[in-house]
């Protein structure tokens, strides 16, 4: 069990005191009036010295339950005022139509300041990361490192050949670029070529590898094939923040186009991918005007998922445009990325690019999904044919990254990482059924919540406020309760709070988790108040017809509320 953060006073302490202690004070007179006439009768010497000493810790005793009552008297008005200016403010006429769910509790004794709604479902955008991350760091710990392994599939003979593919198995790292949270940089700085798949090419030039006769084959079995959730909308598939999910991600599986005007006025302008390669055929039709003349764009993803068509007009001397678009499949673009890192090294490769995965088909058994099927169609490897590896950053700095930034690709790979390490084969049907473990940990019933994947990209995901602040009260307790408390956006700081309650009592004093989808604005995690005291909350709004901005003002005006 984690150590308790706060110490309740037993019993015994109060209970000699507590018949003496009257709230109202109408007999506070005559109390200390005969409690000074015993200490001056102990004085003269009518008692014994022990009978003193007794005495005075008996005031102390008095003064330190007056000295608490107090605080906790105002404390009580405090909450009181809370409470009636939360329901005055959700009660207002413009949120008539809108679903409000507050649930705020005291971190020092769990004391319900304000509930409304609180055991109600409600769409959760990605305060599901929320949950994610708790239980990742729960589940591996924070100092947990994956490792992606580079394996050959034969001999390296006198001439250096690796006779057989190279194969690189993707474990689940939705951090293979090593990133470490920067304010400064809130996305990934994108490279030509990944530098974990030239770090790798270096290892393999180290171990006296020259040429690949065979195919370079990305490994993808640890996780079942499911790119996309069905349930996400069609047309964000287009976008970086809606990238396919797989065990290989490298460079999170977004590519940027960057157009760049043309030489002259009625040329084609310039499109320059990063990465170099993303596996998609890009349609230019982007025409350079005069200069001064405003910019447009419009970008498109055909049916088939293989063109992206940009078509706009660009002004000559334009600092350019960017886009960050997501790959059609993370494995074929991981593979490209190797084979062109192993070339930029000098490793020739004769073979083509290849994939090994599990589709859902794959493993049904008597029409159910059998993780025993999964696991024999699961490739295995030796030991002694690992021909190199990449340890990124520990868990802790992954899963800050997902939380600050609102990742989607890390929150996905990591629910997919909490079944493959509960079942051997990551999915989502293990990833939730091990994260509704680890809620009925935090004390959350069965079945009080649905869920339907890890980033809250799904308009399936039901949960309560309530949930959350218990998930919450129990990493207030956890081991990692500092490395949890750093992975949240800080209000005014940085993450997706950074542009949110600049001013007033809340800055700096919010450590909470942002969800944002279309009629969805949800804000849950730790509120540091004026007076010392510590606040859990989940406030999550649904079905608004307020725009974003107004709702977002409404969270943060509770904020400040909860921090004065």
């Amino acid at each position: 069990m984690p150590r308790p953060l706060y110490r309740r006073m037993p019993l015994w302490e109060l209970e000699n005191v507590a018949d003496s202690w009257d709230p109202s004070g109408r007999n506070s007179a005559g109390r200390w009036s005969a409690t000074l006439s015993w200490v001056t009768a102990a004085g003269s010497g009518r008692y014994p010295r022990s009978g003193v000493l007794a005495m005075l810790v008996l005031i102390t005793a008095i003064f330190a339950e007056v000295a608490g009552s107090a605080a906790s008297f105002q404390a009580q008005e405090a909450a009181t005022a809370l409470g009636t200016q939360l329901q005055q403010l959700i009660d207002q006429p413009k949120w008539e139509s809108t679903l409000w769910g507050v649930h705020i509790a005291s971190l020092k004794d769990g004391k319900i300041l304000f509930s409304s709604n609180a055991r109600k479902r409600f769409l959760p955008a990605s305060n599901m990361k929320l949950l994610i991350g708790a239980a990742a760091l729960d589940a591996f710990g924070a100092d947990f490192r994956f490792e992606t392994p580079v394996y050959g599939e034969g001999t390296i003979d006198a001439q250096g050949r690796l006779l057989g593919n190279l194969v690189i198995v993707g474990q689940g790292d939705p951090n293979l670029e090593g990133r470490i949270y920067d304010p400064q940089y809130e996305e990934l700085i994108q490279q030509d070529i990944p530098s974990f798949l030239t770090q790798i090419a270096g290892q393999l030039v180290d171990r006296g590898v020259k040429s690949i006769v065979g195919d370079v084959v990305s490994d993808e079995t640890r996780f079942l094939h499911e790119p996309h959730d069905p349930s996400w909308a069609l047309e964000n598939r287009l976008w970086s923040y809606s990238a396919p999910v797989n065990s290989l991600a490298a460079a999170e599986n977004w590519f940027q186009v960057e157009v760049l005007a043309g030489e002259t006025e009625g040329s084609a302008a310039f499109l320059r991918p990063i990465p170099v390669d993303s596996g998609l055929v890009l349609v230019n039709q982007v025409k350079t005007i005069s200069h001064g003349r405003e910019a447009w764009m419009g970008v498109d993803l055909n049916p088939e998922g293989t063109h992206v068509t940009l078509r706009g007009e660009i002004p000559l001397r334009h600092a350019g445009l960017k886009y960050n678009l997501a790959v059609r499949d993370g494995g074929v673009f991981a593979g490209r990325l190797l084979k062109l890192a192993l070339i930029q090294r000098g490793i020739d490769v004769t073979g083509d690019l290849k994939t090994r995965r599990l589709s859902p088909l794959e493993i049904l058994e008597q029409g159910k999904p059998s993780i025993d099927v999964a696991k024999r169609l699961q490739s295995a490897y030796q030991e002694e044919h690992k021909l190199a590896s990449v340890r990124t950053q520990p868990l802790s700095e992954s899963l800050k990254v997902m939380m600050k930034t609102s990742n989607n690709l890390y929150a996905e790979m990591m629910l997919r990482n909490l079944g493959a390490r509960a079942t051997g084969l990551g999915s989502v049907d293990t990833g939730v059924a091990a994260l509704e473990k680890f809620l009925e940990k935090t004390g959350n019933p069965k079945n009080s919540v649905s869920l339907n994947d890890g980033s809250g990209l799904s308009r399936k995901n039901l949960i309560t406020p309530e949930s959350v602040v218990r998930v919450l009260q129990y990493m207030d307790q956890h081991p990692h309760r500092d490395v949890f408390l750093d992975m949240l956006p800080v209000a005014g700081r940085d993450g997706t709070l950074r542009n949110r309650m600049k001013k007033g009592p809340a800055f700096d004093h919010i450590f909470a988790k942002t969800g944002t989808i279309e009629f969805v604005s949800t804000l849950s995690g730790f509120a540091m108040a004026k007076s010392g005291e510590r606040l859990a909350f989940s406030i999550m709004v649904n079905n608004s017809n307020a725009t974003p901005r107004e709702v977002r003002e409404a969270i943060d005006t509770i904020c400040d509320w909860m921090t004065r």
